[in-house]
């Protein structure tokens, strides 16, 4: 039986189902509510391991979203179209796109943390 590979964001390829699903719910439910929250205050994962969930927990919403914009800056699994319309990017584009775009919103918040933090990142996810 062939072994599967497990995912590297830093290599072009399909990101697990749970970090695009994450992605996607934070999008719609802050689309759903009338706060004025950014998006990515909404990002709510469930980790297997320990380690990476206390950590996730110790994270601020902002490091939240650069994190997860890394994990799938790769990602070519292409976005639902609801998603697209949603956030203005063509039909058919992928994950990479919508996050490189997600990317510079969070860069231009004005509570953005420094991203020198973020080179100590968790061990690529398991898919």
């Amino acid at each position: 039986m062939p072994q599967r590979c497990k995912y590297n964001p830093y290599r072009n390829g399909h990101a697990p189902g749970h970090l695009r699903a994450a992605v996607l719910r934070a999008l719609f439910e802050n689309c759903d509510t009338l706060e004025e929250v950014p998006w990515w205050s909404k990002l709510n994962i469930t980790f297997f391991n320990l380690r990476q969930q206390v950590q996730w927990e110790t994270w601020d919403a902002t490091k939240r979203g650069i994190w997860m914009t890394g994990q799938l800056w790769n990602c070519r699994d292409i976005l639902p179209g609801s998603a697209c319309a949603l956030t203005g990017c063509p039909q058919g584009s992928t994950y990479a796109r919508l996050v490189r775009k997600a990317r510079k919103e969070i860069s231009a918040s004005p509570d953005r943390v420094s991203c020198v933090d973020n080179q100590k990142r968790f061990p690529s996810v398991k898919d």
